[in-house]
């Protein structure tokens, strides 16, 4: 697996700087069984790709990968923490990105 500057999957990157294209292609070329996976990948922060998009204030990366996993996949994603306790909601919720979120 390609890693960036932090240790995390590349997909930090893609997700971070809102390159919604390269995460769409990145999930869509991985087989359906590891994209929940490839999302709960840990940077040196403990930040998942879906934490930083949603820092970030990226709503459509977190739509595409919202499209491509199931409701439980998507929940388990949501629920992780990174180094200091903050969930992905809570990194969004300055961008209020929690109510981008549909089912």
């Amino acid at each position: 697996m390609i890693k960036d500057n932090y240790n995390g999957p590349a997909l930090d990157t893609a997700s971070s700087s809102g390159n919604t294209w390269m995460v769409k292609y990145a999930l869509d070329s991985t087989i359906r069984d590891q994209r929940e996976e490839m999302l709960q990948m840990k940077d040196v922060f403990g930040r998942t790709p879906i934490h930083w998009a949603a820092a970030e204030g990226h709503k459509d990366v977190l739509l595409s990968a919202h499209d491509r996993l199931s409701g439980d996949e998507w929940f388990k994603v949501l629920q992780m923490k990174d180094t200091d306790g903050f969930s992905v909601v809570h990194h969004g919720g300055h961008h209020h990105i929690s109510e981008s979120h549909h089912t």
